[in-house]
């Protein structure tokens, strides 16, 4: 099945791989830009209105800024990806997560850099994927491998710590999809499981690259985006794109792998 699936996606090459990334950061530079236009507020815009007490009206002001901003950026990246908007999107998704970690006031907050780790990666990947030698490629591979590896690592951390959301994740898809009430404790023993399954993923991963993991991160990526849409309505529409690099960047990683074995076998 996994080497039918391969033989189907890997028709692209490498621009298929430039496609799935392409999309993947576009889609997140306009989900963290729409949740700023829902005045759902930023990590950075918490820290400016308590630490420095600027007034809330000009928090909100830059944060359409950033909005607006990242929606340029995203666009230059789906339509002619280049260094010089990619970069950008990396620094303040990295900067985000940074100070959301710094902020607090949230469980796991301090993880929160961590749990970017494959929103903000995927862009430099990308970076290297468009110069498109070998050795660039093997980079680029590495960065995805990384920010996939960290990203299921720190999940499933806080999946075996009971993250209180993510059993409100559980909780409300089995009751709004399926009906299924499931008490807390049902959830928490669940998520536990879970937990093991992303870490136990996120280290043959580092290990080796196969294909059957990528392809369980791509499923389970997709899933898990979409939970916050099975539990909170399709108002949060914001949530899923945010999270596109989660399921496209495994599998772009798949492909990308897939063409530098190919390249290995028969060099040019």
């Amino acid at each position: 099945m996994y080497n039918a699936l391969l033989t189907r996606f890997s028709s692209g090459n490498l621009s298929t791989v430039d496609a799935l990334l392409r999309i993947a950061v576009a889609a997140c530079c306009a989900g963290v830009a729409a949740a700023l236009f829902h005045k759902l507020g930023s990590g950075l815009g918490t820290y400016f209105f308590l630490e420095w007490e600027i007034p809330h009206p000009e928090v909100a002001a830059a944060e359409r800024l950033v909005a607006y901003a990242l929606l340029a950026l995203g666009l230059s990246v789906l339509v002619r990806p280049h260094w010089i908007a990619l970069i950008p999107v990396s620094l303040i998704l990295a900067i985000e997560a940074y100070v959301r970690g710094y902020n607090g006031g949230a469980p796991f907050a301090e993880w929160t850099l961590w749990a970017y780790a494959l929103r903000i990666l995927p862009p430099l990947a990308l970076v290297f994927i468009l110069f498109g030698s070998a050795k660039q490629l093997q980079t680029g591979a590495w960065i995805l491998r990384v920010g996939l590896s960290v990203l299921f690592i720190t999940h499933g951390l806080e999946a075996l710590y009971l993250h209180p959301r993510f059993i409100d994740f559980l909780i409300g898809t089995g009751e709004n999809l399926a009906g299924i009430s499931m008490t807390e404790a049902t959830a928490g023993t669940l998520l536990q499981i879970i937990g093991i399954i992303d870490i136990a993923v996120a280290v043959a991963l580092l290990i080796r690259p196969f294909p059957g993991v990528l392809f369980w991160m791509t499923f389970w990526g997709l899933i898990t985006a979409l939970s916050r849409v099975t539990t909170f309505g399709p108002g949060v529409y914001y949530e899923v794109l945010t999270r596109a690099p989660h399921f496209l960047g495994p599998l772009a990683l798949v492909l990308l792998i897939r063409h530098l074995k190919r390249e290995q076998q028969h060099p040019a």
